[in-house]
């Protein structure tokens, strides 16, 4: 960061300064940690507050405890018989998964379910759910918990004390009451009732929670259980109505099934369309006649064609492969007789001859038998001839039949569309009524068959430890957050802090130099900061003047100042005691000093030095006394002093004038360094025309306590009058407390290296 001389503050603006200095300044971890432990005791003390009301909150609480009873729903499809649409199971698409399982949670949750519950538990005679029956104890009056029930109460009753002022109640009565009660006691379950899902599977989880544990378990397992009765008390319910229902149906549809079938059978019996076997007789007369005469048609062709074949066989003589002649054993006996003579006479041709008797008689047998044979062909030939006409009149006769029925079922057509009309209604009747009368009997069967759509996998058991309060974790989540406030608050007091507390924050935020830290000394009446610097040359204190000394001198090398204004913003900065420790410091180390006590209005050099002087500096700038007359030694340092007087009439003009320039000027000749004690600069303006007098001013800012305002303030004035600011003193400060800030300056390693210094 660029070092700005004291000669250019008296042609730029503070305002134009600072801006510069702070843009360049970077916040690094240093500092945060700096700042937490300046403010460690705001921190710890803000988390042992936390930590203790936590801890007095849960001593006040009553523990609760919280049993879980795990339910399974089932997803397994188990019907004996099909009844899916009477009693349904749940629905098993994982589409409708989330929706499913949040219904059972709205039923276990329902204020109806927690009624069963109440009234089988006998909770309405329990004070932790009847707050009628509750006691309060000493105890909850310092219980935050209380006052919190309490005021939900006043409020209730302000509200219900202003909807009587609008329109009075008339007195509830005594079942009003107690319905009221009832409705309160089931909202005070519900309240210690919680039931999730994972979102991933079919169990549900019942918790409930109680101030007794064996309560907690107990209660979360009926919870369950009536979970279970009301499941099936539902299904038997619906199973019932079902039943009725369906056995109101069956009577009219079985009054409908009477009818129609009556009214079928009537019109069959009008029109003549009684039936056989699902027809009518004419249809089947006709069948059978058609039948028949395809029957009739094909006997006649089969019959004729073996007559052709028979009457081609005896023109061609091969009548013996006839299938009607082989099939005559007559006409096969007689051939085979026929063979048998031919061969008889075949055996005696060559012993007798053509002529022999006996060949005659063979030939004469032989010729007898062949006229057997043609005239049974013959006889063949006529019964074949017979057939066919047979066959031709059947024919014909069952043509003529069916022609004559054919012409009475046309006339019965148009009576079958009414038929079928009716007989299809009987037959929806009827098969309306056999599927209502399977499924009444399955309705009425279900009742010993109903199971429920779920299952208790896991029954509560009594907790061992407290669900709330978890102690452990409410006391680690108040330290974190303690711990947070703490830092919020150290953050915020850091932000407030009004005050300057290093050399380094001053030159930051005024743009003034800060030329040193300069100890709080512990006065009593024997020892005064400037006495303690006489007595303990090597002291911190004197190091620290002599550091302020130096950066002085330093601030010109060229030119160092002679003439040193020391004010401050406001009174009680500790300019006086600086200004005297300044000189006796400079002058024990052989500087020719005279301080110069130039608060005409409250001096305090001569009452701190214990010097008594008739004359002092308002006569010296007034003419009635010289130089000499008003010097005093101060024998301790040899330093030299020109006092004041108390209440001097016009200090700004005596301050102003050409004597005090020439004064100042004499001064600076005679001596090696010019002290000039001056008031604070917001209570009067001496500082303000003195610091154009001075080689360099110092303004003293009390550590920890002026208010950063009123310094900038003071800077930016003596800024506008042409003073030239060598820099600013941190005074009496508190090294120790200081050390602890870790602002990195010498204040910082104090406690390290005082060993250096001598207190």
């Amino acid at each position: 960061m660029a070092t700005i001389l004291p000669e250019e503050f008296g042609s730029r603006r503070l305002d134009a300064v600072v801006p510069a200095v702070v843009e360049d300044r970077e916040i690094d971890l240093r500092s945060i940690l700096g700042m937490l432990r300046r403010r460690k005791s705001v921190i710890f003390g803000t988390v042992a507050a936390v930590l203790l009301l936590t801890l007095l909150v849960l001593i006040q609480l009553t523990p609760r405890y919280t049993s879980s009873a795990e339910l399974m729903l089932n997803t397994r499809q188990q019907n004996v018989v099909d009844i899916e649409t009477v009693v349904s199971g749940l629905n098993t698409d994982p589409g409708a998964f989330q929706t499913g399982v949040q219904s059972e949670i709205n039923i276990i949750t329902s204020r109806s379910l927690a009624r069963r519950v109440v009234e089988k538990l006998g909770l309405m005679q329990d004070p932790e759910f009847n707050a009628s029956l509750r006691q309060r104890s000493a105890l909850d009056y310092v219980n935050p918990l209380y006052w919190v029930e309490s005021g939900a109460r006043w409020a209730m009753a302000a509200v219900g004390l202003g909807a009587q002022r609008q329109a009075p109640e008339e007195p509830r009565t005594a079942e009003e009451e107690e319905t009221a009660a009832l409705s309160s006691v089931i909202g005070s379950f519900l309240g210690h009732l919680k039931v999730s899902n994972d979102r991933r599977s079919y169990s549900i989880i019942v918790n409930f929670t109680s101030e007794d544990p064996e309560k907690a378990a107990v209660i979360a397992n009926a919870v369950a259980d009536q979970y279970l009765v009301d499941q099936l008390e539902a299904k038997f319910e619906a199973t019932r109505r079902a039943t009725a229902w369906l056995n109101e149906r069956l009577a009219d549809l079985r009054e409908k099934v009477k009818e129609s079938e009556t009214a079928l059978q009537a019109y069959k019996e009008q029109s003549n369309l009684i039936d056989n076997q699902g027809q009518t007789v004419s249809s089947q007369q006709l069948s059978e006649l058609n039948s028949q005469l395809i029957l009739a048609r094909t006997e006649r062709a089969q019959t004729e064609a073996r007559l052709r074949r028979v009457r081609e066989l005896v023109k061609t003589g091969g009548v013996d492969s006839s299938p009607e002649v082989l099939a005559n054993p007559l006409i096969q006996r007689l051939r085979e007789q026929e063979t048998d003579l031919a061969r008889q006479q075949a055996e005696l041709a060559g012993r007798y001859g053509e002529r022999h008797p006996t060949m005659i008689n063979l030939k004469a047998e032989i010729r007898d038998l062949r006229s057997k044979i043609d005239a049974e062909v013959n006889k063949i030939v006529l019964s074949l001839a017979n057939e066919v006409e047979v066959a031709r009149a059947r024919e014909s006769t069952l043509a003529s039949n069916l022609a004559s029925i054919q012409q009475n079922v046309g006339e019965l057509s148009k009576a079958s569309v009414k038929l079928n009309e009716l007989q299809r209604e009987a037959d929806a009747n009827r098969a309306l009524f056999e599927t209502f009368l399977n499924r009444f009997k399955e309705t009425s069967n279900q009742d010993q068959i109903i199971q429920p759509d779920a299952r208790i996998i896991s029954a509560a058991e009594v907790p061992a430890w407290p669900s709330f309060p978890r102690k452990k974790v409410i006391l680690a989540l108040a330290l974190g957050i303690s711990l947070f406030l703490g830092i919020f608050l150290a953050l915020l007091i850091e932000r407030l802090d009004n005050g300057f507390r290093s050399p380094e924050q001053v030159e930051r935020l005024t743009g003034v130099p800060g030329l040193g830290l300069i100890p709080a000394v512990r006065a009593s009446r024997k020892s005064q900061p400037q006495d303690y610097l006489l007595q303990k040359p090597t002291s911190a204190y004197a190091e620290a003047l002599q550091s302020v000394r130096t950066a002085l001198h330093f601030s010109n090398v060229d030119h160092p100042p002679k003439v040193i204004l020391v004010t401050s913003a406001l009174p009680e900065e500790g300019k006086t005691t600086f200004a005297i420790s300044l000189a006796r410091i400079a002058a024990r180390s052989g500087l020719k000093v005279v301080l110069v006590d130039a608060d005409m209005r409250r001096p305090k050099v001569a009452r701190v030095l214990g010097l008594e002087s008739d004359a002092g500096l308002r006569e010296l700038l007034a003419g009635d006394a010289l130089i000499p007359g008003v010097l005093h030694k101060d024998e301790p340092s040899g330093m030299h002093i020109i006092p004041s007087q108390p209440d001097t009439p016009g200090p700004q003009d005596l301050l102003g004038s050409r004597r005090m320039r020439d004064l100042i000027r004499q001064m600076s000749s005679l001596y090696d360094l010019v002290v000039i004690d001056s008031p604070p600069i917001m209570a009067v303006s001496d500082a303000v025309v003195l610091s154009g007098l001075a080689d360099a001013t110092l303004v003293m800012v009390r550590w920890e306590t002026t208010p950063r305002e009123v310094t900038i303030s003071a800077i930016r004035q003596l800024r506008q009058s042409g003073g030239r600011i060598a820099g600013a003193v941190l005074t009496r400060v508190n090294m120790r407390k200081h050390a602890r800030f870790s602002y990195g300056d010498s204040g910082y390693y104090y406690d390290r290296y005082k060993g250096y210094y001598a207190n």
